[in-house]
């Protein structure tokens, strides 16, 4: 009986993002905002054309009827039905009758089709048009953000029953409900990548210049607009990041997820640390404190024994603007005395964006100040004014720069 029972094909997300764009080109420019289920504002009358309850219960039982025509007729039925009704449905899901359960599971398929395509749909006035033919944002129609924002909920809610039914106990139940999320995985990353950043979240991809990597912050305009193409993305929680089970199931849908940095304050617990871990393995996890210098690490091996090889400089960062250099060797920064990279991390712990603290630096075979100008290096005026800042340590045998350097947040 269960050999018949096969799961729809989903269309294609390229015939998809097709057909959305060719809407954009309307000469009207207007989105329809009729969805699959009525609105709260509808002047239909609810009672004819939404179902009861009573109907569902009836609906949900007949799917294990021994006549073939009424699992049909009723699986139908139930593939139509508004998205309230996704409670009774994952309950159905997760029955020990296997008919009823992967009808259920169909059946879930197609709402939540439904609904991933109801919300790229509504989200379409906020990605790239013609200026002529420009719909209204959301913020010059509520009435769109409130639709938006029920369609965005049954979506989630949907997400979760079946990433519930992927993990059930049950093999068929299981492989089929990770196939449907496998499928729509594209759509699910999209809008958690969007849901992370109004969550309070930030995220960050590596970018290659001439001078090393420079980290490039996730806009949501790059997210709409399909700026970015990196596979690495980092994303940096702090203490304004709001800690709901719900946002917890969000972060795990970005797959592309390659670090995360708990910044002091995170409201995460060890708990739900280990639950992304579990979900995403491959991502690093770092905690940080609240200031930024925005260098990396960087192994040496023929350099002092003690002290912290910078890497890459962030352009603009703070590390960048005070006049540190890839290659500098930290040896000190404040009252600490840095003996590798993680006493650095552990050092700005104590500090705020926008502190100043002085850092003591080794550079590369430096022999103090040079006043060959013809090398583009300093010139008297300049070296004798630097000479203030540079001294020698004694027990290295090499030129100490004392920089001062003025914190960044994160």
């Amino acid at each position: 009986m269960i050999d018949r029972l096969t799961l729809q094909p989903n269309q294609g997300l390229f015939c998809l993002f097709f057909a959305l764009c060719l809407s954009c080109f309307q000469p009207n420019g207007i989105i329809a905002e009729e969805t699959s289920f009525p609105s709260a504002d509808s002047s239909v009358n609810q009672s004819e054309t939404t179902p009861t309850a009573e109907d569902i219960a009836l609906w949900i039982q007949e799917l294990g009827s021994s006549d073939y025509q009424t699992r049909e007729t009723a699986t139908e039925k139930l593939s139509d039905a508004p998205p309230e009704f996704i409670p009774q449905l994952k309950a159905a899901a997760m029955q020990s009758d296997l008919e009823v359960s992967i009808r259920s599971i169909r059946i879930l398929e197609a709402i939540f089709l439904r609904q991933s395509n109801a919300w790229f749909e509504m989200l379409i006035p906020e990605m790239p048009a013609p200026t002529l033919n420009r719909t209204p944002t959301f913020a010059e129609n509520p009435a769109r953000v409130r639709r938006l924002e029920q369609i965005a909920f049954y979506f989630d809610q949907i997400d979760l029953a079946l990433s519930e039914l992927g993990e059930s106990t049950s093999a068929s139940q299981s492989r089929r409900a990770r196939e449907i999320l496998d499928t729509q995985q594209s759509k699910r990353e999209f809008k958690a990548m969007l849901d992370v950043l109004d969550l309070g979240g930030r995220l960050f991809y590596l970018s290659e210049s001439g001078r090393g990597e420079d980290v490039k912050i996730v806009t949501k305009e790059m997210i709409l607009e399909g700026r970015f193409h990196s596979e690495n993305l980092g994303l940096q929680i702090n203490r304004h990041w709001q800690n709901t089970p719900e946002s917890l199931q969000k972060l795990k849908r970005i797959t592309r997820l390659n670090s995360l940095y708990l910044i002091k304050g995170a409201p995460l617990s060890r708990q739900q640390i280990t639950e992304v871990q579990a979900a995403l393995p491959h991502v690093r996890l770092q905690t940080r404190g609240a200031a930024r210098l925005g260098v990396t690490h960087r192994l040496s091996f023929n350099g002092p024994a003690t002290g912290a090889v910078v890497g890459d400089v962030a352009i603009g960062s703070a590390a960048d603007q005070a006049g540190i250099l890839a290659g500098d060797i930290i040896i000190r920064l404040a009252d600490k005395k840095i003996s590798d990279f993680e006493s650095l991390v552990r050092s700005l712990e104590d500090y705020e964006g926008g502190d100043v603290v002085e850092v003591d630096v080794i550079r590369g075979s430096d022999n103090g100040p040079n006043y060959d100008s013809s090398e583009g290096l300093l010139d008297k005026k300049e070296a004798e004014k630097e000479m203030q800042s540079v001294h020698k340590d004694e027990k290295l045998n090499l030129f100490v720069r004392t920089i001062s350097v003025e914190l960044s947040g994160w």
